[in-house]
C-alpha cells in the first residue's frame, strides 16, 4: 500500500461529511409537530413527519448531486462501472449477502418475515398508513446511505493506493450512522441495522460500485 498526496479526497470527504448530517436533518419535521397534532386529533403525525423526512431528504440529494456536478465529483456509478457485466461469483455472493440477513433476522422475529412484523398486523388503518409512510420514506434515507459509502470509499483509495480493495465506505458506514442510528434513533431491531450497515458498504464494492443495484438490494435487507 502506498500514500499519496491527493488534494481531491478533500472534496470527497466535505460531501460525505455533508451527507452523513443530512441522515438526521429530518429532525427538522419534529419541529412541525404542534402543527399535525390538530390534524385528526394528533394520529395522523407520524404519516406527516414521514412525509415531511422524505421531503428535506429529497432536496438535500437533489442539492448535493448538484454540488457534485459542479465539483465533478463521481457521488453515484462510476464511469468505469457503467455496463460493466457482473462476473458469476459476484452474482452468487451478492444473493447470499442479500439473503443471509434476511434469514438471520427472520429467525430473530419467530421466522416473520420482516415488512410484516414492521407494519404490524394488528393494527389500525391509520397506523398501518403511518407505517407504510415510515418505510418508504427510509427507501429516500437509503440514497443518502449509499452516497456516503460511496464517497468515503472514493476518497479514501484516492489517499491509499493498494492492490487489494478495502471496504473503507463499509467501515466508516458501521462507525457513523451504524452505531448513531444504533444508540440515538431508538429503532426496532437496532443492533442488526448496526451490524448490516457493514455489508451495505460490502455490497456496494462487490456489486462493481453500481448505485441503483446497490441501493435495491440494500433496501431489500431492510425491508425483508
Amino acid at each position: 500500500m502506498t500514500i499519496t498526496k491527493n488534494k481531491e479526497c478533500i472534496k470527497y470527504f466535505i460531501i460525505a461529511g455533508i451527507i452523513l448530517l443530512c441522515l438526521y436533518s429530518n429532525g427538522i419535521a419534529d419541529l412541525f409537530i404542534p402543527i399535525f397534532d390538530n390534524i385528526y386529533y394528533g394520529n395522523l403525525v407520524r404519516l406527516f413527519v414521514a412525509i415531511t423526512s422524505a421531503i428535506i431528504w429529497g432536496i438535500e440529494i437533489l442539492a448535493i448531486v448538484l454540488i457534485c456536478k459542479k465539483l465533478n465529483i463521481e457521488i453515484f456509478t462510476p464511469k468505469l462501472s457503467k455496463g460493466k457485466e457482473l462476473q458469476t461469483w459476484q452474482v452468487i455472493l451478492l444473493f447470499v449477502l442479500t439473503i443471509l440477513p434476511m434469514l438471520i433476522i427472520s429467525a430473530c422475529i419467530n421466522w416473520q418475515v420482516k415488512i410484516v412484523y414492521a407494519l404490524g398486523v394488528r393494527v389500525t388503518t391509520v397506523g398501518l398508513v403511518c407505517n407504510v409512510a415510515e418505510v418508504l420514506a427510509y427507501a429516500v434515507r437509503m440514497i443518502l446511505m449509499i452516497m456516503f459509502i460511496s464517497c468515503i470509499q472514493k476518497g479514501f483509495e484516492l489517499i491509499f493506493k493498494s492492490k487489494y480493495v478495502i471496504p473503507y465506505g463499509a467501515i466508516f458506514a458501521f462507525l457513523t450512522f451504524g452505531i448513531i442510528d444504533f444508540f440515538v434513533l431508538g429503532m426496532g431491531l437496532a443492533a442488526f441495522y448496526l451490524i448490516v450497515s457493514i455489508l451495505y458498504g460490502i455490497i456496494y464494492l462487490v456489486s462493481n460500485r453500481k448505485f441503483a443495484l446497490t441501493w435495491l438490494l440494500c433496501y431489500l435487507i431492510y425491508l425483508l
